[in-house]
């Protein structure tokens, strides 16, 4: 009876020190960024290792999407006459593969008279991680903020903008600061708004000097 019960005692402490161990280990891989390195996505643990998880030489901008998903955008060739285009990715980093989000523009932009995507400006995540906000090529005189499904590739036009800042926090979460070129009686010039999505204006601004000095007293919200 008693060696029953020391051979139970081993094998609970055997069994226990096991899943400590497996909890250690996976702790000790948690990922804490990823970067990219002579331009292929590289990500971080915070044991100090590192993982590669593309090898194009051709990537940038990439976002940690879960601990097992990371976004970037690489660039590539279109045709003859625009041969640096770019494509929207993910790549899985348990098993390094990669899969295509979205390498077209749903219309043909003012500039180029395609569908390819030329620019992915100022790419940002939605606060869930489901989309992706970015500035890209549409009318001659300006650009689109869009925002991009991130499981479907799915586009969804916003509005025209030459610059934007996305609200994350307070109560101004979701709303965007925008910077777009309108032509009123003194010719074409940039105005400043607050718009949320709907492309409704809730505040404007006199001058880039009053929206500089609003962004700066709402600095922890960018």
């Amino acid at each position: 009876m008693r060696n029953i019960k020391l051979q139970f005692l081993v094998f609970f402490l055997s069994v226990f020190c096991f899943g400590f161990q497996q909890i250690s280990t996976s702790k000790s891989h948690t990922t804490i960024q990823v970067k990219i390195k002579n331009k292929n996505v590289v990500v971080y643990y915070n044991n100090d290792s590192t993982k590669q998880l593309t090898f194009a030489g051709a990537d940038e901008t990439p976002f940690l999407l879960d601990n097992n998903t990371v976004i970037f955008v690489r660039e590539t060739y279109g045709n003859i006459d625009l041969q640096k285009v770019k494509k929207l990715m993910k790549v899985r980093i348990d098993n390094l593969i990669e899969e295509t989000i979205t390498d077209k523009k749903p219309f043909k932009d003012g500039l180029t008279s395609t569908n390819f995507i030329v620019n992915i400006d100022q790419p940002t995540l939605s606060f869930d991680n489901k989309f992706l906000y970015f500035l890209t090529e549409k009318y001659v005189t300006s650009f689109e903020l869009v925002k991009v499904d991130l499981q479907t590739g799915q586009w969804i036009d916003l509005f025209d903008a030459n610059t934007y800042s996305m609200m994350k926090c307070g109560q101004f979460k979701g709303l965007i600061l925008v910077g777009k070129g309108e032509i009123r009686n003194e010719g074409r010039k940039m105005y400043y708004y607050l718009l949320n999505e709907k492309n409704e204006k809730l505040k404007e601004f006199e001058s880039f000097e009053s929206y500089e000095l609003f962004k700066k007293s709402t600095q922890n919200c960018l």
